[in-house]
């Protein structure tokens, strides 16, 4: 399924094996930028049609797309994320932003924080603090 009112902008810190489940796992979406504010991946091999961006910016200009997903690049969009987000920005009524539970796994154990963060947004209307 392709979600092409999407931008995918993953936050890479680190680069490697991290980065690329990160960008595999939203294939889906439209564009797929990688935001690198310290500039350390000029020489990162990125998956094709992938896009990066070094130095600080805000991600909300990196693309024309009406919605921006937000992830880490160690974060992996699950198998159903791609059929929610296309449902949810499909429908008239769309809010202007939505939170998208997250799972960290680690020691054996699976964390489901109780307040999931805002990940998704419409452009047109959001306003990010990174920091």
């Amino acid at each position: 399924m392709r979600v092409p009112a999407v931008a995918a902008v993953v936050l890479a810190s680190g680069g490697g094996a991290r980065l690329a489940s990160a960008l595999a796992s939203v294939a889906w979406a439209g564009e797929r930028i990688v935001l690198d504010p310290a500039a350390r991946l000029t020489r990162e091999p990125l998956p094709r049609g992938v896009r990066l961006h070094a130095g600080v910016a805000e991600p909300l200009e990196l693309t024309t797309a009406p919605w921006v997903l937000l992830l880490g690049d160690g974060e992996i969009a699950s198998a159903d994320v791609p059929a929610a987000i296309a449902t949810a920005v499909a429908e008239p009524g769309a809010r202007p932003a939505y939170r998208i539970p997250v799972a960290v796994q680690g020691f054996g154990a699976t964390f489901r924080p109780p307040r999931a963060p805002i990940r998704l947004a419409r452009r047109s209307e959001a306003r990010l603090r990174i920091g």
